[in-house]
């Protein structure tokens, strides 16, 4: 190897190495779209929701939906949106700029599991705990209008799989030359997919570890879920109206 060949490698790895510090100098203070927190623990119980949104003040996430369990299958829903206020004049500072704060777009009864939350595996009739983000919205009637995510019109040809290779995805039957599958026949659901989320519990497609978990509207007169969210049609109407690309759900006790 000659000495040219020798100056020049060096000098490409000293690029090379000046590229990855400075990325990591960028990425540092980087905060992830929802805080690592686990918000279940005892030591929350009466300050969960307030630190809920304190967390998340700085972070991606624009809409919070809280589904506090309250015992049984009784839960309160409540959705929130980020906005920005005017700061205030410091006597000797000046201006403090803009302060990011939260306001709530409406607090409903709710049902969830039949069986409460905790959800370990499919048919314990529960609703999981935890952050999840919403991935979707969808319904058997037409669009409300949304704040940005993308909103799927049923028709006949769309399952919520409970089949083991495509198992908790939404699939068209056509693309499997088929006219039928194993889970949920989502147009079939009424009232309750009149409108409906979608989150991300599961994502990962776990074979039995639950499926088809949705926020969803409920019917008069039933009082509980095989493991969703329902509101009222009207409150889930709202809730679809405002729910964004950067929408998360929370779910745990009151």
């Amino acid at each position: 190897m000659t000495e040219y060949s020798r100056k020049n490698r060096k000098r490409i790895l000293q690029i090379v190495l000046l590229a990855a510090g400075v990325f990591c100098l960028l990425t540092a203070g980087a905060k992830p779209a929802h805080a690592a927190r686990n918000y279940g623990k005892a030591k929350y119980n009466k300050t969960r929701w307030e630190w809920i949104r304190r967390d998340n003040v700085k972070t991606d996430v624009d809409r919070l939906i809280m589904v506090k369990y309250k015992g049984g299958s009784k839960a309160t829903v409540e959705m929130w949106a980020k906005y920005e206020v005017l700061g205030k004049l410091k006597k000797g500072s000046g201006y403090t700029g803009p302060v990011t704060a939260w306001y709530r777009i409406l607090s409903c009864p709710a049902y969830v599991g039949k069986n409460g939350i905790n959800k370990v595996k499919e048919g314990d009739k529960k609703t999981p705990t935890g952050a999840f983000h919403i991935t979707m919205a969808f319904g058997i009637k037409d669009s409300p209008g949304t704040s940005g995510i993308s909103y799927t019109k049923l028709n006949k040809y769309l399952y919520w799989s409970g089949e083991k290779a495509t198992y908790n995805t939404l699939v068209d039957v056509r693309d499997l030359g088929r006219k039928s599958m194993a889970g949920e026949h989502l147009i079939t659901y009424v009232p309750f997919y009149n409108y409906s989320l979608a989150m991300d519990f599961n994502k990962g497609g776990v074979y039995k570890a639950g499926s088809a978990i949705f926020m969803h509207c409920w019917k008069p007169g039933r009082n509980f879920t095989a493991g969703c969210i329902a509101v009222s049609e009207e409150n889930m109407k709202t809730v679809v109206q405002n729910t964004t690309e950067d929408t998360m759900i929370f779910i745990y006790k009151e």
